[in-house]
């Protein structure tokens, strides 16, 4: 991660917003987009002071949706903290290397709105030309291609809440596939509209603390009612670590891993199941990323292909290790010392080709690892086996003593409507007798 950009109801900048997330300030307040009598929600995120002529001309703002808006401003102050060329200062190969990837949520509802409104009002004929390109999700990728000169990657994510995330890992994953060496990710969202807010307040999914409006996103709280819709935008700029070194670039953090799934249950409430398998997911990319057969797919890409056998082929030149040799092999991929190279031998291979990983994960070191994952594995299964069995055999025995205790309540049972049946005939008899007696 070299770059970074924001636009939001806290500050229209990193700097600014980290500022007043640190300061405690709340960017939540009464709506003022439009007039809310009649919506149970009245308050949300709004973006504020966005000087946005700084970055975009106002007659090319007319042709788009806000979210638009926030994702190219987002994506600029990004772009820029990176430090990366863009138009004429691009050379033609490096400006194919760079992609974009923002999406977003819901798109361009507010412009949807009011044209759908001058329609009703004043007809076809006023839809404007731009009304489509204004409101459309990929458009924020497209016009930050088109401003940065970037012609690599371009696509949009649409996955609701999670798009953001989603596109920053598709991000890194094209980095890693050897698709770009720098990727534009993130994602924008401006929703805040008598649809959007009238919608999500139908589903009783807002906030209704109308009162208090700087307290009423509590997501953990007990006395939570709902969460408070907001509007900005949120980018970075990915690249690959050989590439970010070699231009001196600053580096934020690192992207290590990446994990999705579905849960596959209620289209609103979540179960557990499915962020388990996400994390899971992605801890196996991480350890893949590094593992013997994720690197062997990338090395056959580029000539190299290694047999367990232990023969080494590069570029069809065979090199013959003797098999269950683990300090030869070692020695290939390790200094003296036996950690990972991280030059000579090693360096040729991740220089091999884009998105090649560490050759270090060919080392025996990496192959024990591996087989110790493997009899952990086997391991747990044989123990998980093992406990099946004892639980099964004690649902067995239960079963068992629950039939007994069945039958035997059952006999105790007949016994008893024999006893109530000879009681019933007893008072039979003696209303008959009391009958004659009476007569």
């Amino acid at each position: 991660v070299i770059g970074l950009g924001c636009v939001s109801p806290v500050g229209n900048s990193p700097t600014q917003a980290w500022d007043n997330l640190l300061s405690g300030r709340s960017g939540i307040g009464l709506i003022s987009k439009f007039d809310t009598e009649g919506f149970a929600c009245k308050i949300a995120g709004e973006v504020r002071g966005l000087d946005l002529d700084s970055y975009i001309s106002p007659k090319e703002a007319r042709g788009m949706d806000s979210f638009i808006h926030f994702g190219i401003v987002a994506a600029l102050q990004a772009v820029a903290d990176a430090g990366l060329p863009t138009g004429a200062a691009l050379g033609e190969e490096e400006a194919t290397r760079i992609g974009c990837v923002i999406g977003s949520g819901i798109g361009g509802l507010p412009l949807i709105e009011n044209t759908h409104a001058e329609l009703v009002a004043r007809g076809a004929r006023r839809i404007s030309p731009f009304f489509v390109p204004a409101s459309i999700i990929n458009m924020i990728s497209g016009h930050v291609s088109i401003r940065c000169g970037f012609k690599g990657p371009n696509l949009a994510v649409v996955t609701a809440c999670t798009t953001g995330l989603h596109s920053i890992g598709e991000a890194g994953r094209l980095i890693e596939y050897g698709d770009a060496d720098v990727m534009v990710a993130g994602g924008s969202e401006a929703t805040v509209s008598p649809l959007g807010v009238g919608g999500f307040a139908a589903m009783r999914a807002l906030s209704t603390r109308n009162d208090d409006p700087q307290t009423a996103s509590r997501p953990w709280d007990r006395d939570r009612d709902g969460f408070v819709l907001g509007e900005g935008a949120g980018v970075m700029v990915l690249e690959s670590y050989e590439h970010a070194k070699a231009r001196g670039a600053r580096i934020y953090a690192e992207l290590t891993g990446f994990g999705m799934s579905a849960d596959a249950g209620h289209m609103t409430a979540p179960n557990m199941d499915g962020p388990r398998r996400a994390m899971i997911n992605a801890m196996r990319n991480v350890a893949g990323s590094t593992s013997l057969g994720a690197t062997s797919q990338h090395l056959s890409d580029v000539g190299v292909q290694m047999q367990l056998d232990g023969s080494l082929t590069i570029n069809n030149a065979k090199l013959t290790v003797a098999a269950n040799n683990g300090t030869s092999m070692q020695k290939l991929f390790t200094n003296d010392n036996g950690d990972p190279l991280t030059n000579g031998f090693a360096l040729k291979f991740k220089t091999l080709g884009k998105g090649l990983l560490a050759a270090s994960s060919l080392s025996t070191k990496g192959l024990q690892a591996g087989q110790g994952v493997v009899t952990a594995k086997a391991a747990k299964l044989q123990t998980d086996l093992e406990r099946n069995a004892v639980a099964q055999k004690k649902v067995s025995e239960h079963a068992s003593d629950v039939e007994d205790q069945l039958t035997k309540r059952f006999i105790g049972l007949d016994k008893q409507m024999g006893s109530i049946q000879a009681l019933s005939n007893y008072v039979s008899q003696q209303i008959t007798l009391w009958n004659k007696n009476t007569a």
